[in-house]
């Protein structure tokens, strides 16, 4: 624990939390209960923190953003989840993404509306671009 760091815990009654570590407005990390740490990594303080809704998902509105390699996609198998981060970042027009975790295939899907925001899965959960 550092002593120069902001801790906020988010509680909810359905026993899952997410909280969110801020420390010199330099990084950031989203956990949950599931057992997995989802770490959103940031080297400039202007991206704030992603807000994620649980089991959540969005129909349709999927944008192509650029996924490396000169390649754009609408949607990016991943190691570790700040890499959807940092391709939502550098996207013009994303407003979030899908991550779907299920059966080892972990990827996100890019998102240019919150339009049909809709509760879904439990492998699906959406992250709001601040």
């Amino acid at each position: 624990v550092s002593t120069q760091s902001t801790w906020e815990a988010v509680v909810s009654t359905q026993s899952t939390w997410e909280a969110v570590v801020s420390t010199q407005s330099t990084w950031e990390a989203v956990v949950s209960t599931q057992s997995t740490w989802e770490a959103v990594v940031s080297t400039q303080s202007t991206w704030g923190v992603y807000h994620k809704e649980v089991a959540t998902t969005v129909d349709g509105h999927s944008l192509m953003c650029p996924v490396g390699d000169g390649r754009e996609s609408i949607r990016h198998g991943y190691e570790d989840l700040s890499e959807c981060v940092e391709m939502c970042n550098g996207c013009d027009g994303c407003v979030g993404f899908v991550d779907y975790h299920q059966y080892e295939q972990w990827f996100c899907v890019f998102k240019s509306s919150e339009e049909t925001l809709a509760l879904s899965d439990t492998h699906k959960d959406y992250y709001r671009r601040p």
